[in-house]
């Protein structure tokens, strides 16, 4: 079994920041190493997953740079939800 966490657990920490591979550097000091990839907080505007065009490609390759840079790796970490708000 791998210990893992959610790259939404620092999301609200990297201030005036959406990227996802910005959070993973909040997760270097610490014993996580597998992350389950969330989206939660990439439906705001300004979020490169919004957005149209190709934004959303470069911020997954740097996902992958830093994962592996750190040597971190992507799992499925637990179910879908539903939202649980109107």
């Amino acid at each position: 079994m791998k210990l893992a966490t959610t790259t939404d657990d620092f999301c609200e920490y990297v201030i005036g920041k959406r990227e996802l591979s910005d959070t993973l550097e909040y997760f270097r000091e610490t014993p996580f190493r597998h992350f389950d990839l969330s989206f939660c907080a990439v439906m705001y505007p300004g979020s490169p997953w919004y957005e149209a065009g190709d934004a959303w490609k470069r911020e997954a390759e740097d996902c992958a740079k830093k994962a592996d840079a750190y040597g971190f790796d992507f799992v499925q970490a637990h179910a879908p939800f539903w939202p649980y708000t109107d």
